[in-house]
């Protein structure tokens, strides 16, 4: 029997020093290939989940790359921000994606905290985190965190794609005229939605904000367009911004007057919808500040 311990004890050891000597060649396999590494007239980030991932067309935008993925978490775009500021001293200026969803605690169930999509995330970024970042996750999912040290396998392969395991912008086709008897449905479901303020969430909004202040990062919040059925459901939004952001500068594009053309369902813009919204936000001109934030200007055009 005593045997048998001492094996599975070193078993265990030599488990375990695979898995650092795994990490530890991500890590310089990261360094190798540079995937946040921009040319130098890059001095725009953009991050976010979906919302800007579908309308910052950054092959419109002027001197700006959108790094924002489908489902992110604010912690996901607190990494990927240490790691562009680290090899980008041109970086200058960062747009967040911030609407009502990003600050309702259901998004760090469904996303963050959630099993099958940490499993996803963390084959692409464990390598990338910090030790602050493995007590995170420790704290929440253990058991998540100790198989994401076996996933990470995943990362030689991913990690020579560049940026696009990270995100970027995607063309996105169809519009919600297709699909307008899902619209007051989908509305309902919305607005009936509980809000939790998401406590981890804001934590992790608050790094992200003082990384850029040590910098000396000017961070913006940007509210990208949503369909008009939904523009009156954003009273928590704003409440949470100005509890614990009133200082940052908030860009609400929230209301900004698109055809229905424009959008391929309630929140998140199509293609032709992208083109529309980053040629208008190239023009800094147009926003104003009222109210406590800033708001975009009604043009007519």
């Amino acid at each position: 029997m005593k045997r048998f311990i001492n094996n599975i004890l070193i078993l265990s050891v030599l488990v375990l020093i695979s898995l650092i000597g795994v990490t530890i060649v991500n890590k310089l396999l990261f360094n190798y290939f540079k995937p946040f590494s921009f040319d130098d007239n890059i001095n725009v980030l953009i991050l976010g989940d979906s919302h800007a991932r579908f309308a910052f067309n950054d092959s419109v935008l002027v001197n700006a790359i959108n790094l924002s993925n489908s489902a992110d978490s604010y912690f996901y775009s607190y990494q990927k921000l240490k790691k562009v500021l680290d090899v980008n001293k041109s970086i200058d200026t960062v747009f967040l994606a911030f609407g009502e969803h990003n600050v309702n605690k259901s998004i760090e169930e469904r996303w963050l905290l959630n099993d099958l999509h940490l499993k996803q995330r963390l084959r692409l970024y464990f390598p990338l985190l910090d030790v602050e970042d493995l007590v995170f996750i420790a704290k929440y999912k253990p058991i998540e965190l100790l198989l994401g040290t076996f996933n990470q396998l995943y990362f030689p392969m991913y990690v020579q794609m560049g940026t696009k395991r990270f995100g970027g912008y995607v063309d996105v086709y169809g519009n919600i005229l297709d699909r307008k008897d899902d619209i007051f449905e989908e509305q309902e479901y919305l607005s009936e939605n509980l809000f939790v303020e998401a406590d981890i969430e804001i934590s992790y909004l608050f790094k992200i904000i003082e990384l850029c202040k040590l910098n000396n990062i000017e961070i913006i919040l940007v509210n990208t367009p949503i369909y008009k059925v939904l523009h009156d459901h954003q009273g928590h939004l704003f409440k949470t911004y100005n509890r614990y952001f009133s200082d940052i500068p908030f860009y609400d594009y929230s209301t900004m007057e698109l055809s229905d053309s424009c959008f391929t369902d309630l929140v998140h813009l199509n293609k032709k919808g992208a083109i529309v919204f980053s040629e208008k936000f190239n023009k800094q001109d147009e926003l104003i500040f009222q109210n406590n934030r800033y708001i975009y200007n009604k043009v007519k055009y």
